[in-house]
């Protein structure tokens, strides 16, 4: 598991219930997840195994990647911006940390 833990900014507006905020959000995000799977699967996807990891996205891949011993990882692009380079900066960060 990641060492790093999510401590969200405490300002006058979250000091009451973020906690419970955030398991929802959770299990929003899993719900989520796992509907996006079931899609996959009625689509034929033969293996699939969903994760859900909380961090920075890019230091969140390369550590489930090492994980589960992926030997192939694939990222997307949001296509943001027509000046973009062909990798973004959450890729590019994955390419020279995962191995």
């Amino acid at each position: 598991m990641q060492t790093e833990r999510y401590v969200p900014h405490v300002g006058p507006e979250m000091r009451e219930g973020w906690e419970a905020g955030f398991e929802r959000a959770q299990r929003d995000a899993r719900s989520w997840l796992e509907g996006q799977a079931d899609l996959m699967r009625g689509e034929g996807a033969k293996t699939l195994e969903p994760h859900l990891v909380l961090g920075w996205p890019d230091a969140a891949i390369v550590w489930l990647a090492d994980e589960i011993e992926a030997g192939l990882v694939v990222v997307g692009s949001r296509g943001r911006g027509r000046m973009r380079a062909l990798v973004g900066r959450v890729s590019d960060s994955v390419v020279h940390h995962a191995h």
